[in-house]
């Protein structure tokens, strides 16, 4: 029974709202069904056993004698009293929705749309200058703004049709342009979600999807009227390059910079995240001088909690700082910052396996290469990640000259041979084929072979879509 839809509604509530629930449910007029009483009674059972971490027996037969005492089992009975408190359920979390501050817009546009269908026109003219007015404060003109904007606007359209004298342009101009603008903001948005997805993972471009990223030209008056429109529109701008510029990437920053006063907090997250992408972009690409501009701007987003879910960081987040951070040889930041997130990564298990990888990341690093190894995680969660473990093992063991490293190096090559398409993306696949292919010649190679090691250096920086690139540089180098 505790796997029913009820329960698992139930079990999402706080303590605080199952005693508002308990009130809601009291209430005459939301209790008028006809297993009503015993709706409430099945609540107050469930109060009463801690919500949900219950003491008795909660089979069918056990909970319809304590609803229904002395009174022979009948099949369904139980499950409308159910339904009866589902209802109420749904209907109590509605509400709570409904009316929560931030939703305060879609109360008075409500009722200002409820006046003037019951004829009060005064009244419904007052609460809609009261829904301008709430408008006009708002802080922030990014995707809801707009929506909110349009809704009003079509409304005072409306109510101009019905009297309509064939005076003015009916509010039609403006009813359009905040329509556009939260067309092209969410549009972008999406198109912008997919063209940096596709730099992740291999997709088919749909016909419907490769004719929108061709038409993509916003009126230039939206570009002036929305500062947001703007930033979203260049990103798409850089993202549809296939080799970004570090001088886009510069003013993309600046034109961030410029208007960030404008945009809310978690739209800034949203677009400092993009920037960080394109960082990346750039340094897959050859720009290893962006290093310490993607390090610097990492820092900031830390501080201001844009890395953040819930307080707790994500794995990919939690490597990344610590990959960058060792890459410009920041080490002890880097140790303060692995240590200070020791219990703050989402979704770390109990042997700490994400914690473990940034750690051994910083031991291999710093050169202690046994230590590097103790701490890789045998297995740990994800493919992307256990890419990673299987790389630093295989350059701590090279870094040791073990004589484990050509086992090693051909579990590696099958792994990534046979793994499908679904489990590894051709990009990620074609990185770490070429990574494996260069580790391999770079252990067939004699020291002191200067033509050899010029043989592999050319190779390496000729391969766009390699792993460890500068490391593999770095030991190339060395044979020489």
């Amino acid at each position: 029974m505790e796997d029913a839809y009820l329960f698992q509604v139930l079990k999402t509530l706080t303590t605080s709202e199952m005693e508002e629930l308990r009130v809601f449910a009291g209430s005459d007029y939301f209790g008028r069904g006809h297993f009503h009483q015993e709706a409430l009674a099945l609540l107050t059972l469930i109060l009463k056993n801690s919500g949900l971490h219950p003491v008795a027996d909660w089979s069918k037969e056990a909970l319809f004698q304590q609803l229904f005492p002395h009174q022979a089992f009948i099949k369904g009975k139980l499950e409308k009293v159910m339904s009866e408190l589902n209802k109420m359920v749904r209907a109590f979390l509605l509400w709570q929705q409904y009316y929560r501050p931030e939703n305060e817009f879609n109360q008075l546009f409500d009722w200002a749309i409820l006046l003037r269908q019951r004829g009060l026109e005064p009244r419904y003219q007052q609460t809609l200058n009261k829904v301008s007015k709430l408008q006009e404060d708002e802080g922030f003109r990014e995707n809801m703004y707009y929506y909110r904007q349009f809704l009003l606007e079509y409304e005072v359209h409306d109510w101009q049709s019905l009297f309509n004298r064939k005076k003015g342009d009916l509010n039609i101009p403006n009813t359009l342009q905040n329509l556009d603008i939260f067309y092209y903001l969410n549009r972008l948005e999406l198109l912008n979600r997919f063209l940096l997805q596709s730099r992740a993972t291999y997709l088919e471009i749909p016909e419907l999807l490769t004719f929108a990223l061709e038409e993509t030209q916003i009126p230039e008056r939206y570009l002036q009227e929305s500062s947001v429109l703007l930033i979203t529109y260049k990103i798409h701008q850089v993202l549809k390059n296939q080799n970004p510029l570090p001088e886009e990437f510069e003013e993309l920053g600046n034109l961030l910079l410029r208007h960030e006063e404008e945009i809310s907090p978690t739209l800034l997250r949203q677009f400092y995240a993009y920037l960080r992408n394109l960082c990346v972009l750039l340094l897959n690409s050859g720009s290893s001088g962006m290093l310490e501009t993607l390090h610097r701007l990492q820092r900031d987003n830390l501080q201001r909690g844009y890395l953040y879910y819930n307080e707790l960081l994500p794995p990919s987040a939690f490597l990344s700082v610590t990959d960058i951070g060792l890459k410009v040889k920041n080490l002890d930041w880097v140790k303060q910052f692995i240590e200070r997130h020791h219990d703050m990564i989402l979704g770390d298990n109990e042997t700490k396996d994400f914690y473990r990888l940034g750690l051994a990341y910083y031991y291999f690093e710093t050169g202690q290469f046994e230590n590097a190894l103790d701490c890789i995680p045998a297995n740990p969660q994800g493919t992307d990640f256990l890419l990673k473990s299987r790389r630093l093992e295989l350059m701590a063991y090279y870094e040791l000259n073990s004589e484990l490293l050509p086992y090693k190096l051909d579990a590696y090559k099958m792994f990534i041979s046979r793994a499908s398409h679904k489990l590894i993306p051709t990009r990620s696949k074609d990185f770490n084929t070429n990574f494996i292919n260069l580790l391999i010649q770079l252990v067939a190679s004699v020291p002191g072979d200067k033509d050899r090691s010029q043989r592999l250096l050319e190779r390496i920086k000729s391969k766009q879509a390699v792993a460890e690139k500068e490391w593999l540089l770095k030991k190339a180098a060395a044979i020489g």
